[in-house]
């Protein structure tokens, strides 16, 4: 954001510019170097995930489907045809 205004802001720009001629060098080196920590950081913790998503989802099938044999057009019928079927 601190770039967005600096390069709409013409009187901003000189008095930056006037004490810093390097600050949108610096600032840029600053974000790409947080975005690959970050990216690092993601992607380690995607790689150690163990949730198993199908399972999740298989529960929740059977879930809605017992309940459209026993509790069909209920609320917890509905809700759990939402969470299954309608995603």
């Amino acid at each position: 954001m601190l770039l967005y205004i600096h390069g709409k802001s013409p009187k901003l720009k000189a008095i930056v510019d006037k004490y810093d001629d390097n600050l949108l060098d610096n600032l840029e080196v600053e974000y790409t170097e947080s975005r690959n920590r970050e990216t690092v950081v993601n992607r380690d913790t995607k790689k150690n995930d163990k949730t198993n998503n199908i399972q999740h989802y298989n529960v929740l099938f059977a879930i809605e489907e017992e309940y459209s044999k026993t509790q069909y057009s209920s609320q917890k019928h509905i809700i759990s045809l939402l969470y299954s079927k309608g995603l």
